[in-house]
């Protein structure tokens, strides 16, 4: 959780955001799996999201889902809630169908009875990378599977609308992120109007001037 604040906390700067308030939840151990549990953190969050100052958007870090899962519409004043819960930052998103994505939902439903999640898209990923360069170089050397993959003349499709390269520096996924909540997609980013002079998709993460990754 102080990991993903730390990286709200990087994107608000690098975006031009302004946090106005932090706080964090104490969780006093209440049995949220009982009725009452679960009444007890709801009336929680109102109370503690009153006094904070007027603002925009409410953040909330919890991969854990301690209690970031009550915070949409229970918030004190009515904002929109964005983070690990609300609108959710993600690779993939069961609910996508465009650029072909929908064939890929349908194929993966009949597969496993359940519909895609970002870790199933990320498995799939990988393998149609190293399936694609040994496609493009006709071999099945390694070294030259790795060469091929780091260079410029390589891309994978990846039913996001766009083709994905590999950052060089630190062999990151460049990738278009979904931004959605339970049901369906809102949005993609990058957003329209963020331009970078490699790739608008570096504009997600850390760039390559920001990072301290050493590659080696």
């Amino acid at each position: 959780d102080h990991l993903y604040a730390d990286a709200l906390r990087r994107a608000a700067a690098r975006f031009g955001g302004q946090i106005v308030a932090e706080k964090e939840f104490k969780d006093t151990g209440t049995a949220r799996r009982t009725d009452t549990g679960a009444t007890q953190i709801q009336l929680q969050i109102s109370v503690f999201t009153q006094d904070l100052p007027e603002h925009d958007v409410l953040l909330v870090a919890d991969e854990s889902e301690v209690f970031g899962t009550y915070v949409p519409y229970r918030t004190w004043t009515s904002r929109l809630v964005a983070g690990t819960a609300g609108l959710v930052a993600s690779s993939w998103h069961p609910a996508s169908e465009q650029w072909g994505g929908i064939q890929m939902q349908s194929r993966f439903l009949k597969t496993t009875g359940r519909r895609m999640l970002s870790k199933d898209m990320s498995a799939w990923t990988a393998v149609r990378a190293v399936g694609e360069a040994t496609t493009r170089i006709n071999g099945d050397d390694p070294k030259k599977i790795s060469d091929y993959i780091r260079s410029d003349d390589f891309s994978v499709a990846a039913f996001k609308g766009q083709k994905l390269t590999f950052r060089k520096w630190n062999l990151q996924l460049r990738q278009p992120i979904m931004l959605g909540d339970t049901k369906s997609v809102v949005s993609t980013s990058p957003q329209e109007g963020y331009l970078h002079q490699v790739s608008e998709l570096d504009t997600l993460g850390i760039d390559q001037p920001e990072t301290k990754c050493v590659l080696k």
